[in-house]
């Protein structure tokens, strides 16, 4: 249609958050810690390509030695499991204390 014109895309200004994130971080060096902690508690990535075709044999090791130590194996999981718990907990503090401060921040109050 003629009468209509496409609305305008506002541009996002990159470099400028950017900048005024660094700034901000520079003058509040006690952020990189909240950092630290978040990182401590974010899943990283496993990547598994099993190349050869002895899965199945492996699979069967596996299941044997799980048979085999089932006290152990299941320790084993709980602790994995509650250090889970523990570090998902540090990295929501982390997480809260981060944009609490930033908020803080940028509304110019004592953080």
């Amino acid at each position: 249609m003629p009468g209509k014109e496409k609305p305008k895309r506002r541009e996002v200004p990159f470099i400028e958050i950017l900048k005024q994130s660094a700034k901000i971080i520079w003058e509040n060096k006690y952020l990189l810690w909240f950092g630290f902690l978040i990182a401590l508690g974010s899943p990283g990535s496993l990547n598994y390509s099993g190349g050869d075709n002895r899965l199945e044999e492996k699979g069967g090791a596996a299941v044997r030695f799980f048979e085999a130590h089932q006290g152990i194996v299941l320790a084993a999981f709980i602790i994995v499991f509650a250090i889970g718990i523990i570090l998902f907990l540090i990295s929501l503090v982390g997480r809260a204390g981060l944009i609490k401060s930033v908020n803080l921040i940028a509304t110019k109050k004592k953080s």
